[in-house]
């Protein structure tokens, strides 16, 4: 389901991806190749692999999932929602479900949207008008071919498995299950920018790897928020539960949504 033709103010969900670090299982070695068999050509035409990863791509349709010993991570590229994107997690799911996996060292939901404007001068005067107050841009030397941007970052914060803030920080460290950190970064992009750069997307015409050289789906103009949120274990020596994995999955959908709502209004 690609994006629908491009016009102002419509939303493409250009990346987006889970990632999840965890400790090995001897099952992902046991399991590895009948795997693969499995999925190879429906839903994936293509795989990759090693002794101790495999990759499966549904190159025309931009997604991927990636196992190895200690990893593994859902992505989609170019769509109007997220609907194939959770179809991808809950395979992710399954298959970690397969491999044994139930100690969690780290979590990292990534998102990066776009909004579309008619053109890039468009976008770069959006933005600034929605973003930057006057002394702001009283810092910076401004014309009208160079790009802003804007950079919101939390860092680690003790949290409770509710994902709560602690309310008394010299509680925080004894008791806290969760360190938690969120970064947003906005500016206005081409898409020239977004293929030339190959920061954004994989699944791209430049690429050196053939299973990922496709055409993909971008907006001609946008402003383009990068959405990422993380979750990891308090202690370096403690894991994560299964559970907190997916419940924490949802809070950062949950965060991303509410955080690009915010963006889109122009207000």
């Amino acid at each position: 389901m690609p994006i629908p033709k491009k016009g102002e103010g419509e939303t493409c969900y250009l990346m987006t991806a889970l990632s999840v670090s965890h400790r090995a299982t001897a099952t992902f070695f046991a399991e590895k190749d009948r795997t693969m068999r499995e999925y190879f050509r429906e839903p994936f035409q293509y795989w990759s692999h090693g002794p101790n990863d495999f990759s499966l791509v549904a190159r025309e349709d931009r997604q991927v999932i990636r196992f190895d010993l200690n990893r593994f991570v859902a992505r989609v590229e170019g769509y109007s929602s997220l609907a194939p994107f959770e179809k991808m997690v809950k395979l992710a799911r399954d298959l970690s479900e397969r491999f044994e996996i139930s100690e969690i060292r780290s979590i990292l939901f990534h998102s990066i949207r776009t909004l579309s404007m008619k053109s890039s001068g468009d976008a770069r005067q959006t933005f600034l008008e929605r973003f930057y107050t006057t002394k702001t841009l009283s810092l910076l030397t401004q014309d009208e071919y160079s790009d802003f941007g804007l950079v919101v970052e939390r860092r680690p914060w003790p949290a409770t498995s509710e994902f709560r803030k602690f309310p008394k920080p010299k509680f925080a460290d004894p008791y806290a299950k969760l360190l938690i950190s969120e970064r947003t970064e906005i500016g206005p992009v081409s898409k020239n920018e977004i293929i030339n750069k190959g920061v954004w997307i994989e699944f791209n015409p430049k690429t050196e790897n053939e299973l990922y050289k496709t055409k993909p789906v971008v907006p001609t103009a946008a402003i383009l928020a990068n959405l990422q949120f993380m979750a990891k274990a308090n202690r370096q020596e403690e894991f994560l539960s299964v559970d907190m994995l997916w419940k924490f999955y949802e809070w950062a959908r949950h965060q991303a949504d509410e955080v690009w709502g915010k963006i889109e209004k122009d207000e």
